[in-house]
This record gives C-alpha cells, structure tokens and sequence, in this order.
C-alpha cells in the first residue's frame, strides 16, 4: 500500500511541477429566442461538455468556474430549438456569452416517450459531474431505476421492477445479449464511467421488450485542431482495487477520435463490520476506439469499437463463479444531411454487430460434482433512420433488421463417473425485424402531441436434433420454429403550464418478444429460491399497459421534478411449480415459466437539483414501488421507498462531497421469488478533493463511513455490500494544439 501510495506522490510532484495555478472566472449566459427577442428560461448551458446549470425566467445564468485551458467549448440546448455552440477564448475574470436560439422542430432522433426529455438529461447530466465511481451508483440514482446485486461489480438493473428477460441492452445503439443464464452479464458490465456521456431509459422504440436500456458512450467533437490526453489513478481499501484509465482525444474542422481504456482489479471486499464476501474479486479492461468524420457538407461518417474481458469474477450469491467474460461491439453509421431543406432532414444508415462469450465453473468451491457452463451469444445487423418533416410536423421512421444467435450448455463432473452434459440455452437462431414511427405534431399554445406506434416481428428456430430431444423429453412435443410478433402504441403530450413548469402525459400499449429462457430454458438453478427453471415453448406473448403523468419545474440554478407511474398486465409470465425430477443438488424442486395471469405495479419518484452561490450544489430522489399479481401476491423487484442525497461545496480549488442513502424497512416481498424481508438501512459516503492546478487534482474519499452492515432489498441471497472503503485518487489532463 505504502509504495502505491509513493508511486502516486512521485507522479504528483512531476506533474505540478509544469503546471501553474488556476483562476475562477465568471461566465454569464445570457440566452433569448432569436425570432421574439424574448429571454429562454430552462436552456440548459454547458462548458467543455459538463452541464453547469440551466437558465432563469429572464434566460440568465451566471456560473464561477476555474478554467483549465485558455480555450472553452460553450454549449447551450433547448427543446423545441437548435443547439448553439462555441469556441471562445478566456482574456480576462468575467465572460459573457449572448446567445440567440434559433426555433427548429425536433427531428426526434432523441425523444424518449418516457418522461419529459430535457428535465431527465438534464438530471443525469448533474449527476455525471460528480464522477460517480461505478455504473451501478449512477445508474442507482436514476429514477425508475434499482439494482440487484450478485457480485461486486455490475448489479442487474430493474426497470420500474422488470428484470432483464422483459426489456433490450444497448450500447453504442448496438443491441447486446447477454450469454449468462443467471443473468451475471449485464450490459452495464461492459461500459466504465469514465466513457459514458447518459443512460437513455425508453419505453417507446424499445426493440421489441418493454422497455430499453441505452448506455450512450460520449462522442468525440470536431472544431479547432488540438489533442488531449487524460489519466486517471485510483486505490480503494475494502478490496485493495486498483483502477486505472487512460484516454487519448484529437480533434480537428472534420475529424475527431477518441482511444481510451480503463484496467480494475480487486481482491475479495469485506463487508461492514469485516466479514470477507468469498469470491468476490475480479480483473477486467475495457477499451475503445470512437471516431467521426465530416467527409462533406452533406455526409458524416462515424464508428465505435469496444472491447471487454472480464477474468475470475467471483459472485459470491451464486454457486458459481466466472472464469471469464468478453464482449467485441462495434457500430458503423453513415449520416446524410441535405444541403437545401426538402421533405427529408436526415438519414442514418448503420451496420452493427456484438459479440458475449461467458464461462461460468464452480472449480474453486468446495463442492462434490464440479460445473462447467460457457455461453455465447451474436448479433449482427442494420437500422435505416429517415427524419423528416411533411406539412411542417416532424417524423421519424426507422427500421431494423438483425440476426441473433444463442447457446448456452453445461457439464457436470461427478466423481468416478462420466459427465453428464444437458443444454440450458438449445442452439438457436432467431430473426428480428423491427419497424417503428413516431411524429411530432406542435399544439399552439401548449406543447406537442407525440403518437408512436412500433411492430416486431421474431422467427426462431432451434438448431440442433438432440438439444430438441432432451427438450422435447420435459415438455413435450412442440415446432423447432417459433414465430412471434409484437406490436406497441401510444401517445405523449407534452408542454409547458407557465414558463418554468412543464408537463408530460404518457399512455401506451406494448407486447414483447419472449425471453430464450422463458422459452426453452433447460434446468436453470436459481439460487434466490432454491428452484430449477424450466422454459415453455407454448409461453403466450406478455402485453401491458403502461401510463406515467411528470411534471419538471426550473427555477433559476435549480429543478425539480416527479413522476407517477402504472403498468397493468396480461399473461404476466411468472415460473410456477411443477412435478417433475430436479437436476440440480440440493434443489427445492422444478418451476415452469407460464403465463400466470394478470399483475400490476405502481410507482413514485420526486428528484431535485438545486446550485446556489455557484459554490453550492445538492441533488437528491425520492422512489418507492408497489406490485401486485392477481392472486395477490406481491410482485418481484419493487423497491421500497428509498431517499439518496448528494451535496457538494466547491468554493474555488478544492471541494467537499457527502452522499446518502437511507432506505426503509421492506417486509411486502415477494417470498416466493426468494426475496426476504429488509430492515431498511443508511449509509453515507464522503470525499475531498484539491484542484492541485489546471490539469491535476487529488481526491480523497470514504465510501460506507460507518462500515454499515447492510443489503439492498433485491440483493440475491441478502448479499452483504461492501464495508468502509477509504479510495485515494489522482487526475490528470494534458492538452496542446495539433500540428
């Protein structure tokens, strides 16, 4: 510990020695509608990427901040108008910054009906300022959003309570199935902080599930040539984690790129009061090539590759463990813009494809009968989006064609004996094709009315004789093929009530394509209940109905916003118990995915942001939920109710952070899930930090201060989380113009 603790004072002393201090400056916007000349209240205003606030009833903010360049990238956006940006240079301690939005109706690429766009970027922007140090903390902090944790790292997101099985993962706009059984391959594996610009959470354009979790990288940028290199460094006690990245960025009038990568490694953590949670450490890189291109006025080029390789990932609430995890992705897409406005705004082709190889064993438990369990899944693809605008509304038309592939099996080792080897995902290829419309239509006055309407369609076919055998001697007989399709609709209205308060109304109706586990899962264990799973060829479609009332007010340097959200559904697909042999040791016995009827869920969320004295900054969200079946069983995954704070004061050099969590007590759980009362919990985190000089800061923090001993209530088999870990860190940037 003491030489990392040396090698990181060394790196600081060199580093401080080429750079010189740093000066606040005040930058004031002042922001108006460049048609009325009248002021834009809630544009939200950014430098060098960052979100810094958001404008007043009079389309003012004023900000302090510390430059760490003579040149800044100033940046404003506003629904409902044109993005304005800038390049200035810093020549004395105030600057201001007119800015004249143009009105442009949105060509919806990035409308989400979900909840009021803008109110939501904005909050996870704020929360990408404070450099969470994990996914999963970001993404805890989104409403609609808890996390389930199976390991140490990369927790499985739930969406207003639905689990992976009943929604789609996308990064880079690349659909990735995770090659897991137990579901220990998130896509939030395989995206580090330090590389995400937002998390777009949609229920609209979902790919075919209810919802679609979209982990969108940031983008490199074009303009004046200049080339920057970024590191950081950091040390975390609990499990003796050692994180490193490194990110390369250059940037010119028509080409940007960014190569970065991020190494972690982490011994086994402890849990609060110092119990050791075996296994739970891990190794694992992440990298990235991102690229952009202006080839002309009228077409843009751009491409990302990312790779990640997992190894000796333990995951303490299961009986096994990985022994490696690797995904490659990569998404090329060719932008066209016309010159002259016509019919068509824009079009964008892309080709797209990923790849998970999971391999799960059990080699280094104490166990008599030895597993091996490897998993691999494919998608390869392309998507045509067109934006458009007829008769002045907006719309936009997009179609996707992909091909997916998934196998999944396992060994069993007995002693003395021969293996035994069974399928639990049959060999299997299925055909996607997704076609989606969404227009834009303006209601004077008020706001904007959004219709959306979105179709599926899915043929699967089984590849492999004997896998379809072996299947075929549990259920009975059933086709190979499968044909499914699933259709969506609704509606969104939204608008402003006064100039600071928006609204958003949203109704829809959705079907989804049925999950490969639900389908033809073969002895899946579950280790939260004790139960082998089994798929039902014969699974009937799930449907709900989904509505969600938000209302968002922007008040100067602050915001707040909540949202009140209901599903109902049909088919609710649920495993119940049926006679048949277990295959698993110790196993309570077999459960069958069926269709058990009908189900429905409720849910809260309040969040704020508020800045204050541009020194000052404090967010916080409030969200509970609530879920029933029919037969009045409570439903899997709503979270109780939960409270998480952040609060910030960073006068000029240096800052002060403090975190919290206060979650209270859970016992309406769904028992027969596996899940298990909660007595609710607090934790709180803390962390300082020093900007050394322009292009260097140390930071100094403590997660679990009072080494609660606690697990969230979702958490498999009541894992414990980790215990205080005291993290010391380094940062540092270099920049300089390109030749």
């Amino acid at each position: 510990m003491m030489r990392k603790v040396g090698i990181i004072i060394t790196v600081i002393s060199v580093v401080l020695s080429v750079t010189s201090s740093a000066q606040q400056i005040a930058i004031v916007w002042q922001v108006q509608d460049a048609e009325t000349q009248r002021p834009v209240p809630g544009a939200i205003c950014s430098v060098d990427s960052i979100a810094v606030g958001v404008t007043d009833s009079q389309g003012k903010l004023i900000v302090r901040y510390t430059p760490r360049r003579p040149q800044l990238l100033l940046a404003v956006r506003k629904l409902g108008y044109r993005s304005w940006q800038s390049q200035v240079t810093v020549t004395g301690d105030t600057l201001l910054v007119p800015v004249s939005l143009v009105s442009q109706p949105l060509l919806l690429q990035n409308i989400v009906i979900s909840s009021y766009r803008s109110a939501r970027e904005q909050y996870a922007q704020n929360l990408l300022r404070f450099g969470p140090r994990s996914i999963d903390q970001y993404l805890a902090f989104l409403p609609q959003i808890s996390i389930q944790r199976r390991a140490a790292m990369a927790g499985e997101p739930l969406v207003q309570g639905m689990g992976m099985k009943q929604y789609e993962f996308r990064i880079a706009d690349v659909p990735v199935l995770p090659a897991c059984t137990d579901h220990m391959d998130p896509a939030n594996t395989y995206i580090e902080p330090e590389a995400l610009q937002n998390v777009a959470v949609q229920f609209a354009q979902s790919g075919g599930g209810f919802a679609m979790v979209h982990f969108v990288p940031d983008s490199p940028r074009m303009g004046p040539k200049q080339t920057m290199w970024t590191g950081q460094l950091s040390y975390g006690s609990v499990n003796r984690e050692v994180r490193a990245y490194v990110r390369s960025q250059y940037q010119s009038p028509t080409l940007g790129f960014i190569i970065d990568g991020t190494y972690r490694r982490a011994a086994n953590y402890r849990a609060g009061g110092g119990e050791l949670i075996d296994p739970s450490g891990f190794r694992k890189w992440n990298y990235r090539i991102h690229g952009i291109a202006q080839l002309n006025p009228q077409f843009r080029l751009s491409g990302v590759f990312i790779g990640d390789d997992g190894y000796d990932i333990g995951f303490a609430a299961l009986p096994m463990d990985t022994r490696y995890d690797r995904l490659r992705l990569g998404n090329l897409a060719l932008r066209y813009k016309p010159v002259h406005q016509t019919w068509l705004r824009e079009a964008v082709f892309q080709v797209f494809g990923s790849r998970v190889d999971h391999y799960m064993d059990d080699w280094k438990r104490p166990v008599p009968v030895h597993m091996d369990m490897p998993g691999h899944t494919r998608v390869l693809g392309g998507k045509l989006t067109l934006h458009s605008a007829v008769a002045g509304v907006p719309t936009k038309v997009a179609t996707e064609y992909r091909s997916e592939y998934v196998h999944a099996e396992m060994v069993m080792y007995a002693p003395e004996a021969t293996p035994m080897w069974m399928p639990t995902w049959p060999e299997m290829s299925r055909s996607v094709w997704n076609v989606v419309g969404q227009s834009y239509v303006p209601i004077a006055g008020w706001g904007t009315f959004i219709p959306h309407a979105e179709i599926s369609v899915a043929q699967t076919r089984l590849q492999r004789a004997d896998e379809i055998a072996v299947l075929q001697g549990l259920v009975g007989d059933f086709s190979p093929e499968r044909f499914q399709y699933a259709w969506s609709g609704g509606m969104a209205l939204e608008g402003k009530i006064l100039d600071a308060v928006e609204t958003s109304l949203q109704l829809l109706y959705q079907q989804r394509l049925l999950h490969q586990s639900e389908l033809y899962g073969f002895y899946l264990f579950q280790s939260q209940d004790g139960y082998d799973y089994l798929g039902n060829p014969r699974l009937q479609p799930e449907r709900r109905w989904h509505a969600s009332v938000q209302v968002s007010y922007n008040y100067g340097s602050g915001m707040l916003l909540a949202a009140v959200y209901g599903n109902w559904f049909e088919r609710y697909v649920a495993a119940q118990s049926v006679d048949l042999p277990s295959m698993t040791i110790g196993s309570h016995g077999v459960k069958q995915y069926r269709n058990a009827g009908k189900a429905w869920n409720l849910g809260l969320n309040l969040a704020g942001w508020i800045e204050l004295l541009s020194h000052f900054t404090a967010g916080f969200i409030l969200k509970g939920e609530t879920g029933r079946r029919s037969d009045g069983m409570p439903l899997p995954g709503m979270a109780p109710w939960t409270l998480q704070m952040i609060a910030r004061y960073q006068p000029e050099n240096w800052w002060i952070e403090v975190q919290g969590e206060i979650v209270a007590a859970n016992e309406n759980v769904a028992r027969w899930a596996g899940e298990t009362p909660d007595p609710g919990y607090m934790v709180w985190n803390a962390e300082i930090g020093w900007q050394v000089f322009p292009t260097v800061r140390i930071i100094l923090g403590c997660e679990n201060v009072f080494d609660q001993q606690y697990h969230r209530f979702s958490d498999w088999n009541d894992l414990l989380a980790p215990g205080r870990n005291v993290y010391l860190g380094i940062q540092g940037r270099l920049q300089f113009p390109a030749p």
